[in-house]
């Protein structure tokens, strides 16, 4: 096997991954590992923006109470004023790396109303293209650099651990061969879950590839149980990747009603259209429960053409091109999964308890969410804690030898029986139907029972699987992932986005 060294290895090519590898030292050399290219990132996808207190009647506190009151105040008040004191200062840093947020004439910052928010602090960027106008920053930032090798189309496979424990180096497919890149230093930045699921916001190769190589290398995982779902994805029955209608279409006055017409929200919070998301799916998919129909409408036919093309030009063209036109038409939504709030458990420097191995942005848990993600604290989340972790490696990481004393994690060393060939597609479906209609919005105890042991069935197939090709750890990945998901689910009580509910109770008692 081909073997290559390196100081530190990033799996994923999102923010949070090229974010750390940007701010490593330039003594250090770092592997950066993306499933995909580069651009099929989920933060590449983010339209509504980044949440900072930068307004004179806005504090951090405010965004703190904000943030606590969405996560059903079980966030870790550490982590989360971290995150909220710093996000003026990633603002600030993002516009230093080259991103150009939206200004008002006088060159002053935009700044918009997203569900949850008590003030208008959610910057963007040429309208409602933020992620892609942060990723083509830092993106060219990071391939400019030395110090770091961008290696694409490449899928992680195993984490190599020594003896005592600590990591030393990890096992990459890459032009269908398998490479083994040594280094004392991992940062796992793979992103969400979203593939799970039938219906999602999510990239299509979002598999649980980061949380499966972590829990098999011994990492504890935490809230496996806390997964939102997006209220307002574009309805369509065509695919599994539903094109997203940002949270600040709402923040800009657009209004949510049923099949009638009806503005429906006020039954259900006294924020209304801007209630956090766990409130607003809910209440989305009681409408739709009530009514049997497969979506709601979103009406922002009161602004007009132009303004909605200027605030929404990806959107607008979008809808243009489904025949719909936001300034006289409504829009058909639904909620879909869309955010992995728990994951691998870190400390505030992103430590996990593995020696040697981080984790940082969706993959991970740093408890700043809570059991809900206030909207567009993701994009932030990324860069506070990319910085948390390349301080951390600076200032305290000496390079160390990973020469001696390779193991096998548990779990990936054992002979598998099984060599035949498999029917992916059948098998992701499969897991995608179990996930969407038992470990959906609102789940029940008997319906999680259930998913569990259809799960486990297929789990005990599937880990007797020789795997040969991406696709055969794609499904065993996601089948291990979405059995850790359903397991916790069981274990806990309703809160957040974990909505439990008798067989027989109201949705909302």
């Amino acid at each position: 096997m081909e073997r290559l060294k390196k100081d530190v290895v990033i799996l994923g090519a999102g923010l949070s991954g090229l974010y750390t590898a940007l701010h490593i030292d330039e003594n250090k050399s770092v592997a950066v590992i993306s499933k995909r290219t580069m651009e099929k990132s989920n933060s590449f996808l983010a339209q509504g923006g980044i949440a900072a207190s930068i307004c004179p009647k806005d504090s951090y506190q405010s965004h703190l109470q904000d943030t606590c009151v969405a996560g059903a105040h079980v966030n870790d008040i550490k982590a989360t004023t971290l995150l909220v004191k710093n996000a003026p200062d990633a603002i600030r840093q993002l516009i230093q790396l080259g991103v150009a947020f939206d200004t008002d004439e006088q060159g002053k910052l935009l700044a918009t109303l997203e569900g949850g928010h008590s003030h208008r602090r959610v910057l963007h960027a040429r309208g409602d293209a933020t992620g892609r106008s942060v990723m083509e920053a830092v993106t060219a930032q990071a391939m400019a650099k030395k110090n770091i090798t961008i290696f694409e189309e490449a899928m992680a496979t195993r984490i190599l651990t020594q003896t005592d424990g600590s990591f030393c180096g990890i096992i990459v497919r890459y032009n269908h061969r398998d490479i083994c890149i040594q280094a004392p230093i991992l940062v796992i930045a793979t992103g969400g879950i979203g593939a799970l699921y039938k219906d999602t916001t999510n990239q299509p190769c979002l598999t649980g590839d980061g949380i499966a190589l972590a829990l098999n290398a011994g990492c504890q995982l935490e809230h496996m149980h806390y997964i939102q779902f997006h209220p307002t994805a574009f309805y369509s029955r065509k695919c599994q990747q539903r094109f997203l209608i940002s949270e600040a279409v709402r923040g800009e006055s657009g209004i949510l009603r049923n099949g009638k017409g009806e503005a429906f929200m006020s039954k259900y919070d006294i924020r209304k259209d801007l209630a956090p998301r766990d409130i607003v799916a809910r209440s989305i998919d009681q409408e739709m429960q009530s009514a049997k129909t497969k979506h709601v409408w979103l009406d922002i036919t009161h602004k007009d053409k132009a303004f909605l093309m200027r605030r929404f030009p990806s959107i607008y063209t979008f809808l243009a091109d489904q025949g719909i036109f936001m300034e006289k038409d409504y829009i058909p939504v639904a909620p879909v999964a869309h955010y992995f709030v728990g994951g691998i458990k870190t400390d505030i420097h992103g430590q996990t308890n593995i020696k040697g191995i981080y984790a940082c942005g969706e993959v991970a848990s740093t408890g700043v969410h809570g059991a809900n993600r206030l909207a567009s604290n993701s994009l932030l989340e990324c860069i506070v804690f990319a910085h948390q972790i390349a301080n951390h490696m600076n200032t305290h990481i000496e390079a160390t030898s990973v020469e001696k004393n390779i193991k096998y994690p548990s779990g990936q060393n054992k002979k598998k029986r099984y060599d035949g060939v498999i029917n992916h597609k059948r098998i992701k479906e499969n897991i995608q139907r179990l996930m969407s209609t038992y470990v959906g919005i609102i789940r029940t105890q008997s319906g999680l029972d259930k998913a569990y042991k259809k799960m486990y069935h297929l789990w005990c197939v599937l880990d007797n699987l020789n795997p040969v090709c991406q696709d055969d750890y794609e499904v065993r990945n996601m089948c291990q992932v979405g059995l850790a998901i359903i397991e916790d689910a069981i274990k806990q009580k309703s809160i957040g986005c974990h909505y439990k509910q008798d067989v027989d109770a109201e949705v909302f008692a």
